[in-house]
């Protein structure tokens, strides 16, 4: 029944954790309608053909310690499927439903599909998975091997998960424990009493969503001459943002990133889930140099995934601090991702495309906002909120003036050196 057993990296443990609570945050269920001309044995078949080449979609997952989990490979590459005919669309959501509501059960996949078929031929393909399983890269490996599958081609080299889990295992992290009992020092986070509510908040959960359009803007052009990447552009902008929102020079929020920078062979190709969650801390002063500030958010940046071998539990430990209690309620992602044509002919061919899909994914966070690529060389902004701590003028409110904040960051008016962070 079993195979191998690896130990979960720190960002796949989080995203099991946070999964087994009630709420089931992190867990993504998504809902995509296909048509009659979309052969359902012909996706059974290549599913669980790529079942069989990753690993991870065929694993189960036990928690052995308060912060640790292992995951267990199961020899058979069978799906977790269940085939349903619906006569309308009532009876069809009824059987979402049920299926989000089922949980995740140790000895079979975190992984399920349900496929529902209505009278006139069309189809959805229910797909629920734990964060375990995916993160935004290992989706795009994911689509390029069920490709090579559906095309009857070799499968793209990539480098075994295993090796990552069992790389960053045998790491010693004394060293990096100790950066992050340093960084968190003296930190009182989300347990001081004047902070918004937002801020503050027990156990939030993100279940609302707010999308805008951000400035048109030449990003990469103004990146390059502040001397910084794109992502460190929008970070910067949204940490000043929340300095303001917060009144407090000592702002911090947990950061959601790749993971992929490891001593080990092309890390872009590792095929299972390597992001991981580190907290931000950073001082905002209003009299530093723009320029300057966004610089040293990017070399913290890579200071801080220089320290990544651990997670937040592990983390907030170290610095003898309650996660609980000052553990940031607010994340950041910037999405590197190149958006997904909008009249992709492919599209029904790919195994999991989430723009096409319906998709249901609560989050531990009071807010989540996300910097995605958009079409014609743009960003856009998506805010992620728990609305029974925010109503929607409210977070409407906060969107407006997160985009307000990037929109003077990249304002092309004036000299950009010259410009202060207490100008914006």
């Amino acid at each position: 029944m079993l195979g191998l057993v690896y130990p979960c990296p720190p960002g796949q443990a989080e995203f099991l954790k946070q999964g087994s609570r009630r709420e089931q945050a992190w867990v993504v269920q998504a809902t995509r309608r296909m048509p009659a001309t979309a052969d359902q044995d012909t996706w059974i078949r290549s599913t669980s053909a790529l079942a069989k080449v990753d690993d991870i979609l065929r694993t189960s997952w036990l928690q052995v310690s308060e912060t640790d989990w292992v995951g267990l490979v199961l020899r058979s590459s069978q799906l977790d499927l269940t085939l349903v005919r619906c006569q309308d669309e009532a009876e069809g959501a009824s059987v979402i439903e049920s299926t989000w509501n089922g949980r995740f059960a140790f000895g079979k996949p975190f992984i399920r599909y349900v496929i529902i078929t209505y009278p006139d031929g069309t189809w959805d393909l229910v797909t629920k998975m734990d964060h375990a399983v995916y993160d935004g890269t290992l989706l795009r490996i994911f689509d390029g091997h069920f490709a090579a599958i559906l095309r009857d081609q070799p499968i793209p080299r990539h480098t075994p998960f295993k090796d990552f889990a069992f790389h960053l295992y045998e790491l010693d992290k004394s060293k990096d424990l100790n950066y992050w009992q340093k960084r968190l020092h003296n930190w009182r986070g989300s347990d001081l009493v004047e902070q918004p509510t937002w801020a503050s908040v027990s156990a939030p959960l993100c279940n609302s969503v707010i999308r805008r359009p951000l400035p048109k803007a030449d990003i990469d052009q103004i990146a390059t001459d502040m001397g910084v990447t794109p992502a460190f552009v929008f970070q910067g902008a949204f940490q000043i943002w929340l300095s303001q929102a917060t009144a407090s020079r000592d702002v911090a929020f947990d950061y959601l990133l790749t993971g992929r920078n490891v001593d080990l062979p092309d890390p872009q190709t590792i095929n299972g889930t390597t992001a991981n969650f580190l907290p931000v801390r950073i001082d905002i002063d209003p009299e530093e140099p723009l320029t300057s500030l966004l610089q040293r958010t990017q070399d913290d940046f890579w200071v801080m995934t220089d320290h990544g071998s651990v997670g937040l539990d592990q983390i907030y430990k170290a610095a003898k601090l309650e996660r609980e209690a000052v553990g940031n309620r607010v994340l950041f992602i910037y999405q590197p991702f190149e958006p997904a044509p909008p009249n992709d002919p492919n599209a029904d061919a790919r195994w999991l495309v989430l723009p096409k899909c319906k998709v249901q994914m609560p989050a531990p966070y009071a807010m989540m906002v996300e910097v995605h690529k958009a079409p014609g060389k743009t960003f856009s902004l998506k805010m992620g909120y728990d609305d029974t701590v925010l109503n929607q003028e409210e977070a409407n409110t906060i969107a407006d003036g997160i985009v307000k904040s990037i929109e003077k960051v990249t304002c092309k008016n004036g000299n950009v050196i010259e410009k202060r962070v207490g100008d914006l």
